[in-house]
Formats: C-alpha cells, sequence, structure tokens
C-alpha cells in the first residue's frame, strides 16, 4: 500500500491478540507501535507480546516503540521495560466527535515522534 504512494502510514488497530495475520503484518513494517492505557489488563497484554516478540527473535523488538494513550497516574502504572523505547504520552482527551478527536490527536507531539 505504501509503496503505491496513496498512504503514508498504515495503522494496524489490534487488540494484542496475536495470530499468524498480526504476526505477519508487524515483520512487515517499518516501526511497530505499541499503545497502552497503563491499566493492570493492558500491561499483561503487552508483556506477553513482548516475549513472544524476543522470543522470535526476528527484529520486532528493535523496531517497536510504547505510546501511552489516555494514561492516568490515578489509575494506571508505567510498563516498566529498559528495553521498550517510551515514544509519549497523549492525556486524556476532552469529549469531541471522531474528525475533532483526530484532529485533537494530529495535534499533539507525542504522535508526530511516532511518525517520524
Amino acid at each position: 500500500l505504501i509503496d503505491s504512494g496513496e498512504f503514508r502510514y498504515i495503522i494496524i488497530d489490534s487488540s494484542f491478540s496475536v495470530n499468524y495475520g498480526f504476526l505477519e503484518a508487524c515483520r512487515m513494517a517499518d516501526r511497530v507501535i505499541f499503545v497502552d492505557d497503563g491499566v493492570y489488563t493492558s500491561n499483561q497484554r503487552l508483556h506477553k507480546i513482548w516475549c513472544l516478540f524476543k522470543m522470535l527473535g526476528n527484529g520486532l523488538c528493535q523496531k517497536s516503540v510504547l505510546l501511552y494513550n489516555r494514561f492516568h497516574e490515578k489509575y494506571g502504572r508505567l510498563y516498566e521495560n529498559p528495553e521498550l523505547p517510551v515514544a509519549g504520552t497523549i492525556g486524556v482527551l476532552p469529549p469531541a466527535g471522531p474528525s475533532q478527536m483526530a484532529e485533537q490527536i494530529m495535534e499533539h507531539e507525542a504522535l508526530r515522534e511516532v511518525l517520524r
């Protein structure tokens, strides 16, 4: 899709379920961006996938970064893994429609850092 010249980025929104298609998409990607909100179950899922990436040893860890979305210090906890760089945090945003929400997210430096 990128080679067609029609897209600069392709974003795959995954629920952290692992199957062949997910692993193949990650393998083909230039960058893997984990999005985590810091709640216990999200951190557990992230840790399981990170361990799988390490076990596979096919370069997935080296091209992975972590982006926190809707992280709240009162309810969440940072995933502590010195091997996984944190690109930044997008805090809780005010209510908005889909277009307005996309505009709000695009203004965040953390997202611009990830898309560099």
